[in-house]
């Protein structure tokens, strides 16, 4: 089991062989078996070559899984409404296009270079970067132990390296890239530039009959939230400090050299004696870095509990700033990385739900907890919007409340899952809130419906116009300030940068490649505009100065040569492979085989199309839960 953690990155080669490999680039991983109903029927046919509906509902689970990360998992539907349900058949369509390509190649990979392939992995090498037999042939029964058959990796990666090898034939014609044109693109990405800028945001001053409109039309945005109170039972989701981190700690309270301690047990890489830089206090500060603080100087903390492992600190300097009069400290830490296995992860999930079951049968919750060797706890009054409750992680609180949500009072939740521990609640006390008078909300009403009207057509042309007249009239940022009064415009400054910083940092939403494109290669006192960022604002800039790249400032160009040859050589590729698959396209038909024809009453019963309502993405009527088609039918590839 140690050796098969160990190579898990080699185990799982097979698996992303037939589930994470970009279809078009490496061909389609079989997901057959899932597909229900559906499973020996073709959603579409390309020169013959099936495209099946096992598959295609595989990949959708997979996007719908993708989307529902934090959220509600989507419809077959609602996969179709988004676009996203065609895309996938497109791109299933254009990996059929290159298969029947590829058999006019008839191009064969053998079982010797498959292996030379796979075992040049640095998983089956030695430390000396030799193929490691023994390691090798523990891998293949590992695999094998664990359902994968030899024959279904050879034919995965067979056409894995096919797909390859045609791809690199394809874009050989790509493979050029102009010295003349990496030179300018490192002179120009490490020049940098200094703007000034505006922001054109005409005032909006909303009258009292808007407010009263949006409060009408938005009063559950404004309703308080409900207050609660609740029993909950926890599980830790954490492992607990081992006898070696409590040895390792007894010797930095006795006084051993902590820096040395640090770099002979730390499990951060850089060998600096724990160093952390100088910090200050602050009141977003994590839990596990407000010890520091209370340290006096040259303690020691004991052991403590982070979000992946343990910290151990001890207090070097400490200094009040000279600007700002506050206190800095200067610290070292040994930290130890601690997760829980799989087993102990499993077990306690066990644990709790067994708890939930035995208050399914009617046990109390006292009765319940004693039986797990649990204890249960009250909360305080916590609503949704409570980052802290008593007695609960502060990362565990919105999970805890979520959990508890839509539940009455005297109710219990299912497990909850939370960052540090699992939960199973009981909703002891529900005080609903109410929807506040328009006077308490009105500095946040006033916000909101200025945001609202800002959002709409008629702001967004008036911005426009007013944009196009600065533009017209204006060749500088003083001139446009000067004529254009009424837009209170602020004119700011931004420090250095260079084409590849974003500029966050001043309120300028704009990446730096497109002001330098706009200004940076012309002379100082240049003013472009309108520029539109990345939330929708509008921005007129002009150039302070321009500095070239001083002789310190190339030390890494040949590092940075390579990096730009790459990605150009990968743009090339890229787009002369979208040519490619356009002009398989537009031959569909033309070469008398390759035509394709869709199955659309399949598809229309398959995305709960003409149906009053779609099936849920992995239900029962059309798919697997989430994975199945995947763990059934990765064989078939």
């Amino acid at each position: 089991m140690q050796v098969f953690r160990r190579h898990q990155k080699g185990i799982l080669i097979a698996i992303v062989l037939f589930i994470g490999i970009p279809m078009l680039f490496f061909g389609l991983p079989g997901l057959g078996g899932g597909g229900g109903q559906y499973s020996d029927e073709a959603v579409a046919v390309v020169g013959g070559i099936p495209v099946m509906a096992s598959d295609f509902l595989g990949y959708l689970d997979i996007a719908a899984q993708r989307q529902s990360q934090g959220g509600t998992r989507p419809t077959y539907q609602e996969l179709h409404t988004s676009g996203m349900a065609d895309t996938i058949l497109e791109e299933m369509i254009d990996d059929a296009l290159f298969t029947l390509e590829e058999q006019d190649r008839d191009f064969k990979v053998n079982r010797e270079l498959l292996a030379e392939r796979l075992q040049l992995d640095p998983d089956f090498q030695d430390e000396n970067g030799n193929f490691n037999p023994a390691t090798w042939n523990l891998w293949v029964k590992n695999m094998e132990s664990n359902g994968f058959r030899w024959k279904d990796i050879y034919s995965g990666i067979q056409r894995r390296i096919s797909r390859q090898v045609y791809m690199n034939t394809l874009a050989a014609s790509a493979n050029r890239v102009l010295d003349k044109d990496i030179e300018e693109q490192l002179l120009e990405t490490a020049t940098k530039i200094q703007v000034k800028f505006v922001k054109v945001e005409p005032k909006v001053e909303p009258a009292e009959e808007q407010l009263q409109a949006h409060y009408d039309e938005n009063q559950e945005s404004y309703k308080k939230p409900d207050d609660m109170t609740a029993d909950f039972v926890a599980v830790p989701l954490k492992p607990e400090a081992t006898d070696a981190m409590r040895a390792v700690l007894k010797e930095a309270k006795d006084g051993a050299d902590f820096g040395a301690l640090a770099d002979e047990h730390s499990d951060i890489q850089s060998k600096n004696g724990g160093d952390m830089p100088w910090r200050k206090e602050g009141l977003a500060d994590p839990d596990y870095i407000k010890p520091i603080f209370t340290l006096g100087l040259g303690e020691s903390s004991d052991l403590i509990e982070g979000p992946t492992g343990f910290y151990i600190y001890k207090l070097e300097e400490e200094r009040i700033n000279e600007e700002s009069q506050e206190r800095e400290v200067h610290a070292r830490q040994i930290y130890f990385r601690a997760s829980l296995s799989e087993e102990d992860r499993a077990a306690r999930v066990a644990q709790a739900q067994k708890l939930r079951d035995a208050l399914a049968e009617g046990a109390s919750f006292e009765t319940a907890a004693a039986d797990s060797g649990l204890e249960v706890h009250r909360t305080p009054v916590f609503n949704r919007d409570s980052t802290e409750v008593e007695g609960v992680p502060r990362g565990d609180v919105r999970q805890l409340g979520a959990g508890l949500a839509g539940k009455l009072a005297g109710e219990y939740s299912d497990v909850i899952t939370a960052r540090s521990n699992l939960y199973v609640a009981k909703l002891v006390s529900l005080d609903e809130g109410v929807v506040p008078p328009l006077e308490e909300v009105r500095e946040r009403l006033a916000e909101d419906t200025i945001n609202a009207f800002k959002q709409g057509e008629e702001y967004k042309a008036e911005v426009q116009a007013v944009a196009e007249k600065i533009e017209a009239e204006a060749s500088s940022l003083e001139e446009a300030v000067e004529k254009f009064p009424e837009l209170e415009m602020a004119i700011n400054e931004t420090q250095d940068f260079t084409p590849r910083d974003y500029l966050f940092q001043y309120q300028l939403f704009l990446h730096g490649s497109v002001v330098y494109d706009a200004v940076g290669r012309k002379e100082p006192g240049a003013m472009s505009g309108p520029l539109t960022g990345f939330l929708g604002n509008t921005f007129f800039v002009e150039l302070m100065k321009r500095t070239e790249p001083a002789e310190e400032d190339k030390a890494d160009w040949d590092v940075q040569r390579k990096q730009l040859r790459n990605g150009s050589l990968s743009l090339a590729v890229n787009e002369l492979v979208l040519d490619y698959r356009v002009d398989l396209r537009e031959r569909i038909g033309q070469e008398g085989r390759t035509m394709v024809t869709k199955n659309q009453a399949l598809l229309d019963r398959i995305l709960g199309l003409n149906q009053e309502e779609a099936p849920a993405a992995g239900s029962v009527e059309t798919a697997p839960e989430d994975g199945a088609a995947l763990e059934e039918g990765g064989s078939d590839s």
